[in-house]
């Protein structure tokens, strides 16, 4: 499982790095790196959690969504209260973005993706 779980880090930096690359760019002044932007956090959001899910299998604590991750983490003291409240809404723009598209929308959440980023980076 070791070696899983290396490969799923391996994966949730590249992601993050990826995003990281996407926000350093004029994304704000264009509609399509914006999306580019919500994408990459989606997809570094979800490789995230899903690496923190194995984590926690490996220690036989099975969650079946980012959300149970996130609270998860409170309960093992790796986030605090207001840390986890921030987790939630991060995960709740993420599933805004990934079952609607409304323009008014993705700005919204789009101006909230650096924090998500800085806050994604700090976990690692």
């Amino acid at each position: 499982m070791k070696k899983d779980l290396s490969k799923k880090k391996e994966n949730a930096l590249k992601a993050i790095s990826s995003l990281k690359k996407a926000l350093e760019r004029d994304w704000q002044n264009d509609e399509e790196l914006r999306d580019a932007v919500i994408q990459r956090f989606e997809f570094s959001l979800e490789t995230f959690w899903k690496l923190q899910k194995a984590i926690f299998e490996d220690e036989g604590v099975i969650l079946a969504s980012p959300k149970a991750v996130f609270r998860q983490m409170l309960q093992a003291g790796l986030l605090d209260d207001k840390q986890t409240e921030f987790a939630l809404k991060m995960v709740d723009d993420r599933n805004e973005t990934s079952h609607t598209y409304n323009k008014e929308l993705a700005e919204d959440i789009a101006s909230r993706i650096p924090s998500y980023y800085k806050f994604l980076v700090d976990l690692q």
